[in-house]
C-alpha cells in the first residue's frame, strides 16, 4: 500500500511556489527554490506540497494501556498557516518499538491522508474504523462508509468495501473473518461521490492497485476456474469500464516450461501481472521471468494494444528512430542477443529506464543488473561511451540521475554527463532542484543542487555525536 501512495504523491506533486522539502534535526520544514528557508522544521513528518497544501504530523502520543501509538496531524498553505483549527488523530495501532527512530512507518501510516483534488481521506472510530473525504472546509463529501481509501488522483479514487456493508450482503453463519477479508473489495467513486464500478478489485502486495494517469488504471479481479485462483489485470478507462483484460506473461513461461519438462508456475505473483502507467505508456513488467527469456511489454493506454517492437516498424520509422535519437541498437538486435528487460521505471519525456538483469542457465546465477534507457518501441537510446548504467532514474526537466561506479551523477538528453558522478543518493529533479546525499567521515550531507550542480541548500548529520562540534 505504501508504493501506491508514494506513486500518487511522486505524480501529484504540484508545486505553486516551488517549495522543497528539508529535514534538519529529524524535524520536516521547507525551502524556496533559492534555498531559503521558508517554514521552518518543525514538524514532525511533512509530506510535499500538492495543490499548495501539505500534511503534517504535529505530534505523537503513546497511550500506555494499549502500548500503541496515535498521531496528531493537520495541514498548512505555503504560508506555514494551519487549514483546520483542531488537529485530526490517527490511531496507527502499532507497537512503539515499531516507530522508534523509523520515518517511513510514520509514511506509511499518515500519506495517504494527503489533500488531492481537493478532498482529502478522513477517518472516524466506531466499532471499526470508517473512512470517508471532507473537503478543505472540513465537510464530508464523501460519506465514512469503508474499510479503506487512497488518494483522489484525476478526481477518482478507489476504496474498499467495509465489514458492516459486507455483513448485510451476507448470511449470519457466512459471518466469518476470513471470510470477509477475502470477499472484501474495492471499487472506483469519482469526486462527486458517484460510484463508477461496483465492488470488484482485488490488493494485495502481488497485485496492488495502479492509480490513475492519464485517465487510465489497471484493476485486479479474481476468478475461480476449475477450482484455481486466477488473477486478471485490466485496463480501464476514465469511467471504470475495461478496455482490455491485460495478458498474462505467466502463461506463456508456464507453457514454456511445460514443453521442456519442468512442469509449471507455482506462486500468483510470478504470473506477470505487474504493470505501471505513466506519460502515455502501459509497461507490463517481467520481473524475474525475464531470467527465462520473457521481455516486458509496452502497450498503448487508449486501446491496450501491444505498441510495436523495432523490428515490426516499417523502414520509414526504423529510419527516423535512428536519425532523430541517439541510437544504439534495438533490445533483441545487441550484440546478436535478446535482451530482455526484466523491470522498468516510468515513461517519461519519450524515454523509459528498464533493467536488465543476466541470468547463467547453465549455473542458475544472476548477474549484476545493467540499467539502460529505451523508447516505446524498444530501441536503446544513449550513446556507445554513455549509454549503460548501474542504475537509472527517470528523465525529468531534461536531465536524468544515473549511477556508476557506486556513485551518482546526472546527464542531459543527449546523453552528456552535466553534472559528475559524486552523489551517494540522488533523486530527479522538480521544477529547477534535486535532492541529493554522501556520506564521508560519519557525516550524512544531504543537499539540493540545481542544473548547474550548485548546492543551494545543506545539512550535516552526524552520525557520531563526538563530531558534532
Amino acid at each position: 500500500m505504501l508504493s501506491i501512495v508514494v506513486f500518487i504523491l511522486m505524480a501529484c506533486t504540484q508545486n505553486m511556489e516551488n517549495l522543497y522539502l528539508i529535514e534538519v534535526n529529524e524535524k520536516n520544514g521547507f525551502i524556496n527554490e533559492n534555498g531559503e528557508v521558508v517554514i521552518p522544521p518543525e514538524y514532525i513528518y511533512a509530506t510535499d506540497f500538492i495543490d499548495n497544501i501539505a500534511l503534517v504530523v504535529t505530534d505523537t502520543l503513546f497511550s500506555n494501556d494499549v502500548d500503541k501509538f496515535s498521531y496528531k496531524y493537520n495541514y498548512i498553505n505555503n504560508k506555514n498557516n494551519k487549514i483546520f483549527k483542531d488537529d485530526f488523530t490517527l490511531k496507527a495501532g502499532v507497537l512503539l518499538y515499531m516507530l522508534q527512530d523509523d520515518r517511513k512507518q510514520v509514511q506509511e501510516h499518515i500519506s495517504k491522508f494527503i489533500f488531492s483534488c481537493g478532498l482529502a481521506l478522513n477517518v472516524l472510530y466506531d466499532v471499526e474504523p470508517l473512512y470517508g473525504y471532507i473537503n478543505v472546509k472540513g465537510d464530508t463529501i464523501v460519506p465514512h462508509k469503508y474499510a479503506d481509501g487512497l488518494p483522489f488522483r484525476e478526481n477518482k479514487t478507489f476504496v474498499q468495501q467495509s465489514n458492516f456493508d459486507l455483513f448485510e450482503k451476507l448470511q449470519k453463519d457466512q459471518y466469518t473473518i476470513d471470510l470477509l477479508e477475502y470477499n472484501k473489495k474495492w471499487k472506483i467513486i469519482n469526486n462527486l461521490n458517484s460510484d463508477l464500478t461496483d465492488y470488484m478489485f482485488i490488493e494485495s502486495e502481488e497485485f496492488p492497485i495502479i492509480p490513475y494517469c492519464n485517465n487510465r488504471s489497471i484493476g485486479y479481479t479474481a476468478i475461480d476456474e476449475d477450482g484455481e485462483f486466477k488473477c486478471i489485470a485490466n485496463l480501464l478507462d476514465e469511467n471504470g469500464r475495461i478496455i482490455k483484460v491485460m495478458p498474462s506473461l505467466g502463461e506463456e513461461l508456464s507453457k514454456l516450461m511445460t514443453n521442456v519438462g519442468q512442469g509449471t508456475l507455482p506462486d500468483a505473483w510470478s504470473y506477470g501481472l505487474s504493470f505501471t502507467i505513466s506519460d502515455s505508456l502501459v509497461v507490463q513488467h517481467a520481473g524475474v521471468l525475464s531470467y527465462w527469456g520473457i521481455d516486458s511489454r509496452f502497450f498503448n493506454p487508449y486501446d491496450g494494444t501491444e505498441i510495436p517492437s523495432f523490428d515490426q516498424l516499417s523502414i520509414r520509422d526504423k529510419s527516423i528512430i535512428k536519425c532523430n535519437s541517439y541510437f544504439i541498437a534495438p533490445t533483441n538486435y545487441a550484440s546478436g542477443a535478446n535482451i530482455p528487460i526484466s523491470y522498468s521505471k516510468e515513461f517519461s519525456e519519450g524515454l523509459i529506464p528498464c533493467k536488465y538483469t543476466k541470468h547463467d542457465t547453465k549455473t542458475g546465477n544472476i548477474g549484476p543488473g545493467k540499467w539502460f534507457y529505451v523508447n516505446k518501441h524498444k530501441c536503446i537510446i544513449g550513446r556507445e561511451d554513455n549509454g549503460v548504467f548501474c542504475e537509472a532514474l527517470p528523465f525529468s526537466n531534461g536531465l536524468a540521475a544515473v549511477k556508476r561506479d557506486g556513485k551518482w551523477g546526472y546527464i542531459n538528453k543527449h546523453f552528456e554527463l552535466v553534472i559528475p558522478y559524486q552523489y551517494d543518493s540522488a533523486d530527479s529533479f522538480i521544477g529547477s532542484l534535486a535532492k541529493v546525499e554522501t556520506r564521508k567521515g560519519g557525516m550524512l550531507i544531504s543537499s539540493y543542487i540545481n542544473k548547474f550542480g550548485q548546492v543551494v541548500w545543506q545539512n550535516i548529520r552526524y552520525s557520531d555525536p563526538q563530531l558534532v562540534k
